[in-house]
């Protein structure tokens, strides 16, 4: 039996004595998020929490949440605890590092699978004790651990995995590092994806453009039945209400046009420099008046960005101070190739920033599909900057509509009631 902490003792006590909520929902983790998170499953994870603690309200009379961290349970507030990002950050670089170097490493497949074993009898054990409160509900933001709460023995849970991966923590893999596509962890991983897809009870997807990528990742693997696909979109905060800002920015001094993107293939980061050059070539006039940023991690294909002078490249900025950034900008750039519902979207969206994206996947759901400025080449992206410019009646129209869309479908609140929609639907089925 695992030893729990004074946390867990006392909420299993109070399990076993009918005391918690009926039913109990469990957010599992592998690890715990420490310090800055940019994106993906974690950072996910760790904006649920914020949403369920600011908005207790709506589910506390219902419902009882907690973390499953591994094979420990903990308090939802412990998503916030915490600073060591520093290590964190070089742990993945460590593993990026020696996957890229043995991706047919036995003895890293060997400990892959022997961790898999071991968190699937503990997670059985811990999950079956506590199964007489009737601990219903399990939403796991991580695969390999959404894998052992599927091959878990006597399951006493329905199990929901959240996909927030771009197409899955294997297509990552692939993408950053094409030449080992076909490794055999590669291949390993995406079978177990394939599997949790399977087995778990429902897969919530972020935007419809995420379920399209992850399907088409796996197809030849696993067909998935659509009645156990779930679109949960997103929110964020309202950040012109958290940061006290106006609506339309009037200021006649310099203008920045941003982009938030790591320097990775998909991203785009190229087109956006070349963008700017059309722009500045077209409208020889603007070029004193206007100034562009890309926010975001540097990699080797920075070197080739840097050869543009009209672009500054800042690197990555605490999150904070990014949204400040973003506040002050003009307009803003997100043109990738794929697109499953980027955050920075909808962070531009609440301040009412015109956003100049390409026409894809999740930019299309959280745009809507007449979106007035979607564009794709270089070419494009200048004309409607071009346009900007001189139409100050479209530039305050589209930053209206983008603060309305937002206010509408992407609010905190709004996310939190579609989870518990789905996790009710999951409770009573």
């Amino acid at each position: 039996m695992p030893t729990y902490g004074n946390f867990s003792d006392k909420l299993l006590m109070g399990m076993k004595t009918n005391e918690m909520h009926d039913p109990q929902l469990f957010l599992a983790l592998r690890s715990l998020p420490r310090g800055q998170v940019a994106g993906g499953p974690i950072a996910a994870a760790r904006l649920l929490g914020e949403a369920l603690i600011r908005y207790e309200y709506i589910w506390k009379n219902d419902l009882g949440v907690s973390l499953l961290v591994d094979t420990q349970v903990k308090p939802l507030q412990e998503l916030f605890v915490g600073n060591s990002e520093l290590a964190n950050i070089m742990t993945r670089q460590k593993l990026w590092a020696y996957l890229e170097r043995y991706p047919n490493s036995l003895w890293l497949n060997l400990l892959h699978s022997l961790s898999l074993k071991r968190r699937s009898h503990n997670l059985s054990q811990i999950l079956n004790f506590s199964g007489h409160a009737q601990v219903t509900i399990i939403q796991s933001f991580i695969a390999s651990l959404s894998y052992a709460l599927v091959k878990a023995q006597h399951k006493s849970y329905k199990l929901l995995h959240s996909e927030h991966s771009k197409g899955g923590w294997s297509r990552e893999c692939a993408m950053m590092y094409p030449e080992k596509k076909n490794s055999r962890l590669a291949r390993r991983m995406r079978e177990l994806e394939a599997e949790v897809a399977s087995g778990c009870d429902i897969l919530i997807f972020p935007s419809r453009g995420a379920y399209e990528l992850f399907y088409e990742w796996h197809k030849d693997l696993i067909e998935i039945p659509h009645e156990k696909v779930r679109i949960v979109y997103t929110g964020v905060d309202d950040l012109m209400e958290k940061y006290n800002l106006h609506l339309i920015d009037n200021d006649n001094t310099r203008k920045f046009i941003i982009n938030v993107s790591h320097h990775v293939p998909e991203k785009r980061v190229d087109k956006f420099v070349q963008a700017i050059n059309e722009f500045f070539k077209k409208g020889t006039a603007v070029k004193s008046h206007f100034a562009a940023v890309n926010y975001g991690s540097f990699s080797p294909i920075t070197a080739s960005l840097r050869l543009c002078p009209e672009v500054q490249f800042k690197g990555l900025l605490k999150h904070e101070e990014l949204i400040k950034e973003i506040s002050k900008c003009w307009v803003l750039i997100h043109v990738p190739e794929v697109a499953v519902f980027d955050l920075v979207i909808l962070e531009a969206m609440s301040l009412g920033k015109p956003i100049i994206a390409t026409k894809v996947g999740g930019n299309v759901e959280a745009l809507g599909d007449a979106y007035p400025l979607y564009a794709d080449s270089p070419n494009e992206i200048a004309d409607i900057l071009l346009e900007l410019t001189k139409n100050a009646e479209l530039y305050q129209e589209v930053s209206k509509r983008n603060r309305e869309r937002y206010l509408e479908l992407f609010t905190l609140e709004a996310f939190v009631r579609r989870q518990i929609e789905v996790w009710k639907e999951l409770h009573n089925d």
